[in-house]
């Protein structure tokens, strides 16, 4: 049914049978398939000369070991690109990634909840949002419902998106290949700050360089995992679970 970026990578990652050659397989398509879906026609000329860019400045810190006092760098960036490895290589088990890393967020989110608290919260969401109706099916559970409109939204976007693109076309550089990793590593280290618990929770799932194909959608709700938010005395109750309902419509709707 029209592009798939999760099978897409599936695909090109087993098309291949030495392992290396499979990874930068995977690493080629991952940035095409990204470049064809997830951002905006109007911006593509930028977003490519920005990507470019960024690619750049990262094979220039890459020499940074011959520099005393930059070795930190070197091994970061080193760190980082064998992650991106790992994640890429762990396509073949999790090709459906973009759902599992919306799971994993919505488990975090509800984490704690019992079912009599996360019906409240569904029937807000079904207040505030326009897509979901009261006759949606709850048979799955109420959280793997959640997990499913999100990322319906999430596949949506990624494929109206790329019907735009593909009359478009475009060249793909080894400079814009690794400036989606730089993409990659900016956005984990963003999300290790503003949320460690979802960062480990991917991390240990090998989805964490994964992670800024979904920043978009899911950075507005980070807060909602904080334990900051989840103890405020003041947040308790109904206003607790009506912001939750709330930002997870705007998921759902955006």
């Amino acid at each position: 049914m029209g592009f798939d970026i999760e099978n897409e990578l599936r695909k090109a990652f087993e098309q291949k049978n030495d392992f290396d050659l499979r990874v930068q397989e995977a690493h080629r398509v991952s940035a095409l398939a990204v470049e064809r879906a997830l951002e905006d026609v109007a911006d593509m000329g930028v977003e490519i000369i920005e990507t470019i860019g960024l690619g750049i400045k990262r094979e220039f810190y890459k020499t940074s070991y011959f520099f005393e006092g930059y070795e930190d760098v070197y091994e970061k960036i080193k760190k980082e690109d064998k992650r991106m490895f790992l994640n890429l290589a762990n396509l073949k088990n999790e090709y459906k990634f973009i759902y599992r890393i919306i799971e994993s967020y919505v488990n975090e989110v509800f984490e704690g909840f019992d079912e009599e608290v996360k019906k409240r919260i569904y029937l807000n969401i079904l207040k505030f949002s326009a897509k979901l109706s009261t006759g949606q099916s709850v048979k799955t559970g109420i959280t793997m419902v959640v997990v499913e409109m999100i990322y319906l939204n999430v596949i949506k976007n990624v494929m109206v998106k790329n019907l735009a693109k593909k009359a478009i076309g475009g060249i793909v550089t080894l400079a814009q290949v690794y400036g989606y990793v730089e993409k990659a590593s900016m956005a984990a280290d963003r999300l290790k700050v503003s949320c460690p618990k979802l960062y480990w929770v991917l991390f240990f799932k090998k989805l964490e360089m994964l992670y800024f194909i979904v920043e978009p959608i899911l950075e507005k709700g980070l807060y909602l995992i904080d334990p900051m938010f989840k103890n405020d005395s003041n947040k308790k109750g109904y206003f607790h679970e009506e912001e939750i309902a709330r930002v997870i419509a705007s998921m759902i709707d955006n």
